[in-house]
């Protein structure tokens, strides 16, 4: 198996895909299937230079849904510092999981690093990944009473939510 890690730039929501193999054909099926299927097109698609990333299939896809494609520059991989964060924080976690569990089933524990990175506050933006998608943190089951959603009237959720970007 090998990992295909997806990221939102303004948010930095994360995702991270386990895939057989790295062929283009893979990589544009599981991005329009598993990201764009789920969060809609992005404006731009930035990747590193791997031919799996530049080749045809890929670059249609994107020309086929508006998506421009760009690219690091060869030898920086500096210009995708913020995935490449991610990267670090991943290969943390699944290393730190496989070393405590005697485990190499790595892809088991990628929704729980997903859900960690998801409920972090990011220094870029003060905020979770979480909250930038859906407007209020993600509940995780153990918060105290008074930092739970108060309704599940759907109009009220919409308010809360607009209230809480204006403030």
């Amino acid at each position: 198996f090998y990992i295909l890690t997806v990221q939102d730039a303004f948010s930095k929501w994360p995702d991270a895909y386990a895939i057989r193999n790295q062929k283009a054909a893979t990589i544009a099926r599981v991005l329009f299937e598993r990201w764009i299927a789920n969060h809609g097109c992005p404006r731009v698609l930035h990747s590193d230079q791997g031919r799996n990333f530049e080749s045809g299939i890929v670059r249609k896809l994107c020309e086929l849904l508006g998506v421009k494609k760009t690219r690091t520059s060869a030898y920086h991989p500096s210009g995708n510092g913020q995935v490449e964060r991610f990267n670090g924080f991943l290969k943390n976690s699944l290393r730190t999981y496989l070393v405590q569990k005697g485990q190499n089933a790595w892809e088991e524990y990628l929704p729980s690093a997903l859900m960690a990175y998801r409920s972090t506050v990011q220094a870029s933006t003060g905020y979770t990944p979480y909250y930038m998608l859906h407007g209020q943190e993600m509940p995780l089951g153990f918060e105290p009473e008074d930092l739970r959603r108060k309704t599940d009237s759907y109009p009220l959720f919409v308010q809360e939510i607009q209230q809480n970007l204006l403030h």
